[in-house]
């Protein structure tokens, strides 16, 4: 079983005050998931999930940020970012219905970020 989506956002919102950005932001999604029956009541799973976010807007540090509680607007001009990020696991489950054992174990997974900011 897997999935995937794409996003093309534009003129987001910023703030009550501000209205929206013009700015935009692409994401890229990918999910992926594959059982493998050991035994008719066992299984490993093998599960990925990706995201990839381009040129997203961080305003709390720009010239536009939005004053909160003390806060005080930043001096950059733009702030933006882009981000990868993914994650695998792959469990184990094992099922005995006849006499109500239930076994999960083995749980693997990682994980990976990085990220790219432009000022």
């Amino acid at each position: 079983m897997s999935g995937w989506s794409a996003k093309r956002l534009s003129a987001l919102p910023a703030s009550f005050s501000q209205g929206s950005l013009s700015a935009c932001l692409n994401e890229w999604d990918v999910d992926t998931k594959v059982n493998y029956f050991v035994t008719p009541n066992s299984r490993f799973t093998y599960g990925h999930q990706s995201v990839a976010l381009n040129d997203a807007w961080r305003t709390h540090s720009t010239i536009y940020g939005v004053l909160w509680e003390g806060t005080t607007r930043g001096t950059d001009l733009k702030r933006s970012f882009d981000q990868r990020r993914g994650l695998d696991y792959l469990p184990y489950d094992a099922r005995e219905p006849e006499v109500g054992i239930v076994a999960t174990g083995l749980p693997i997974s990682g994980s990976g970020t990085s990220v790219s900011v432009e000022r």
